[in-house]
């Protein structure tokens, strides 16, 4: 059962959650995690926002708060699985390994609507499979570049959703690279179809965070901590 342990911050007692209440906790979140990735598979792209949510409590440290995996210490033990590799930073042009781009044609004239989607583990081969990092190297790396130069990690998607975009919080003012990437402005993908060619107008952090919780939900699964859900 849970015991109590006083609050330095306020004086009270504050209830300490033994390990096997992290655990059921933990298998709250993986539910969240699963059901959310196949409400997106199916469609829903805003369930990204709520992936985000997840994941961040899943992972994310503060000075004030410890994130669930870090209570229960997985989090510094494991490797965490790494679809995106290492970013080839002298490539000129924009890198976004998670995502590939999607065109379907809309009606009898040949109009065509793009979406970015999530690789999954329908990217290239990779000799050797995909490489497995700690998880400050994973959730810190570069992951994403736009055709501005702007560099992104797994961090900064994550907390862009979770926390000004309407995951849990709604900011009233939003990074301008962040917003930018949002609006699909700096990618420099095109698409042309019977009105002629233009940028393709989508959000790329939502396939981009749902790609990340694939990742977590592979490497949870190689713990043996999940069953085997189709799908996710």
């Amino acid at each position: 059962m849970d015991s109590l342990a006083p609050s330095e911050s306020q004086g009270v007692a504050m209830v300490v959650k033994t390990r096997d209440r992290l655990l059921e906790i933990l298998d709250e979140q993986l539910y969240y995690l699963h059901s959310s990735s196949s409400a997106f598979d199916q469609g829903h792209r805003h369930e990204a926002k709520r992936l985000a949510v997840t994941i961040r409590t899943l992972l994310h440290d503060t000075s004030m708060s410890r994130s669930l995996l870090g209570q229960l210490a997985f989090k510094n033990q494991w490797l965490f699985m790494d679809t995106a590799g290492s970013l080839n930073m002298q490539n000129p042009l924009p890198l976004m390994p998670f995502l590939m781009m999607r065109s379907t044609v809309v009606d009898d004239q040949g109009r065509v609507v793009a979406s970015y989607e999530p690789m999954l583990d329908d990217g290239p081969p990779r000799p050797g499979g995909y490489a497995a990092r700690p998880f400050e190297e994973w959730w810190t790396m570069l992951v994403v570049r736009d055709g501005s130069g702007e560099i992104f990690s797994r961090k900064d998607l994550v907390m862009a959703l979770a926390n000004k975009e309407g995951g849990a919080h709604i900011d009233p003012h939003t990074q301008d690279r962040i917003a930018a990437l949002a609006a699909g402005e700096t990618l420099g993908w095109m698409i042309g179809d019977v009105d002629g060619e233009r940028a393709v107008e989508d959000d790329p952090i939502l396939p981009c965070v749902r790609q990340i919780a694939f990742e977590l939900l592979e490497t949870i699964r190689c713990r043996q901590l999940i069953p085997e859900f189709g799908g996710a």
